[in-house]
């Protein structure tokens, strides 16, 4: 989190929207931003889980303007009981919130999955071993090409054990699946 802190002194206090993805590494960053000091974040994702509405929900996030979520029981209740829930929670169509040119516009902050770096800072976030596709079926290339700021994240372990994400090279090369990681 030490690269947002860097990046809400430059902006005089206010962080520009995020983007978090969808799945399980998304809910570790967004517990995480549950556990930081960060308060009044603005998120513009695809798809968002449980974790991110919590955000909401505490506080943490003064606006969500997404594309769809996930519904369990605790997002009801969120959803019941959240104040102010029709200012806060914004659901839009999926051809505005995975527009290339609104996420560049907009300076948004990607924090994505990557599942392998290499050694160049390409990023693979779409394909396991070059075919199994994963992720960027819907707009996850636009987050990953146009923001402000793209940030990959990996995890250390995987099944209890070592995680290895970097290597000399990534299986897939496409533009829609690699971007390099910038600052």
């Amino acid at each position: 989190m030490n690269f947002l802190e860097i990046e809400l002194l430059r902006t005089g206090g206010v962080l520009p929207p995020l983007q978090t993805g969808f799945g399980t590494m998304a809910h570790t960053v967004a517990e995480a931003f549950g556990r930081s000091s960060f308060r009044d974040l603005q998120f513009f994702c695809g798809g968002i889980g449980e974790a991110v509405l919590e955000l909401m929900y505490s506080g943490t996030a003064a606006v969500v303007s997404t594309g769809g979520f996930s519904i369990n029981e605790r997002v009801r209740y969120i959803l019941e009981h959240t104040e102010n829930l029709s200012d806060r929670l914004i659901l839009r169509n999926g051809d505005l919130i995975n527009n290339a040119e609104i996420i560049g516009r907009l300076g948004v902050i990607a924090l994505n999955t990557g599942i392998e770096i290499d050694i160049y800072g390409n990023v693979n976030s779409s394909h396991i071993a070059g075919t199994r596709v994963v992720n960027g079926i819907g707009g996850g290339a636009n987050f990953a090409q146009t923001p402000a700021c793209q940030s990959s994240c990996s995890p250390r372990m995987r099944n209890q054990e070592p995680y290895r994400t970097s290597s000399p090279w990534c299986h897939t090369r496409t533009s829609v699946s690699t971007t390099s990681i910038s600052s």
